[in-house]
């Protein structure tokens, strides 16, 4: 536990605690961005009530730094300091552990104060991060809470997935030009979106399911490569494939649609999507089926819920193609060109019905 030592305030300079106990988020550290941008204006995540968007999974054991921030068009006016209380509560509201205390001050200078936190050793499942925020003569104005899930599997399911790709990585030679350029980055995609899921947690069961299951996949996918079975091959159903970029060295992401019904003897033809702007490969995939968001849902939540597809008789394509509004231009291009490329490589694609289509 580290507690800051923060400077005496006056009992002048004490304005009213209670709009920041309102409006403190909490943020925990480490934590990395969510790679694929998320939707903007009414269809953005809705607002969390203490954590900052992002790391709400943890594993037994883990130690993480959780400080304050205030949301961006907080104004809180002269000096302001609480004293925070966080602990750890299981969904009945029994204390599982404590998480530390520490004072909070707001001044012109920022904000100020955070607890080093050991998530204790406890089983798989949902609890409650709350913060009690105490006023200058101890009084409770507020008390805060966020549903968090630990998982004590993560670390070992993460571990086991990354030791398989390397035994894979040490035998890429023996792999033929396919599985080398398509089937092994996509094998690392896998374990790169659980990651990310991990460190922008949602809720459970569906994300620790998502994360589980990637992970156990991307094991299981790389040992079988590395024994000259491509697990990638003739694979149907909606999925997301990856590429290396030669240009910078990352896994660019491109989201599949292959129909069950696929016959491996028939030519097919292929459907590219083009997402818009601040939007990206998982949402665009739904978009061309007329999936829209359902009522009430999130682009947030859209990108991490399944829908079913129809079986129908096209092979669709949607580029990530560096997201955002790179307008598939230049590189954005060479990415579109790429992950068709992929696509005619490891299917029977018509040449002569190959469309393109988007936002």
């Amino acid at each position: 536990l580290t507690l800051l030592a923060l400077a005496p305030i006056t009992a002048e300079e004490l304005k009213n605690p209670r709009p920041l106990a309102d409006k403190a988020l909490v943020v925990v550290e480490p934590a990395e961005a969510f790679r694929y941008n998320q939707g903007t204006g009414p269809y953005s995540a809705a607002t969390k009530t203490l954590l900052e968007r992002g790391r709400r999974a943890f594993f037994p054991g883990e130690g993480v730094d959780l400080s304050f921030r205030l949301p961006d068009d907080a104004r809180l006016g002269t000096p302001v300091e609480v004293r925070v209380a966080l602990a750890l509560h299981d969904l009945d509201g029994v204390k599982i552990a404590t998480a530390g205390e520490t004072v909070l001050r707001v001044d012109d200078s920022g904000t100020r104060g955070g607890v080093r936190w050991t998530v204790p050793e406890t089983v798989e499942g949902s609890y409650f991060l709350a913060a009690r925020f105490f006023g200058p003569d101890d009084t409770v104005l507020r008390t805060r809470s966020e549903v968090v899930y630990l998982a004590p599997e993560y670390p070992g399911l993460l571990a086991a997935a990354e030791e398989a790709l390397e035994r894979l990585r040490d035998r890429a030679d023996a792999l033929d030009a396919t599985q080398r350029e398509v089937s092994l980055p996509s094998t690392e995609m896998l374990v790169e979106n659980a990651v990310m899921r991990w460190e922008d947690f949602g809720h459970a069961p569906r994300d620790w399911d998502y994360i589980r299951t990637h992970l156990e996949t991307a094991a299981r996918y790389a040992d079988r490569l590395a024994s000259g079975d491509d697990p990638w091959r003739h694979r149907t159903g909606p999925f997301v494939r990856a590429y290396r970029s030669g240009l910078d060295d990352t896994l660019q992401p491109y989201a599949v649609y292959v129909p069950e019904s696929y016959d491996p003897a028939k030519a097919y033809p292929l459907l590219v999507m083009l997402h818009g702007a601040t939007s990206n490969h998982l949402l665009a995939r739904r978009r061309v089926f007329g999936l829209g968001n359902r009522p009430g849902e999130s682009d947030y939540e859209a990108i991490r819920n399944d829908v079913d597809y129809p079986d129908l008789g096209f092979i669709v394509l949607a580029p990530y193609a560096r997201g955002e509004v790179a307008g598939y231009s230049g590189i954005a291009e060479g990415d579109v060109l790429r992950a068709m490329a992929d696509v005619e490589r490891t299917y029977d694609v018509d040449p002569d019905r190959v469309h393109l289509t988007g936002l």
